[in-house]
């Protein structure tokens, strides 16, 4: 019995030459993101609204 994978059909082809590549690139690019976002929330004064921390309240 002659049975054809995923992978040699059409729709499977296209799966592993597009939308993997395409997949892995977003996943990456959402990863550099989130590292970008923890950077730049670590790097903000950590002061609560109201407190003395000499920053504007608009930065709150």
């Amino acid at each position: 019995m002659s049975e054809i994978q995923f992978f040699q059909t059409k729709m499977g082809r296209q799966f592993f030459e597009v939308t993997m590549p395409e997949l892995v690139r977003q996943i990456h690019r959402l990863n550099d993101l989130v590292a970008l976002a923890v950077e730049m929330s670590e790097e903000k004064p950590s002061c609560k609204k109201g407190g003395d921390c000499g920053h504007q309240a608009e930065d709150h």
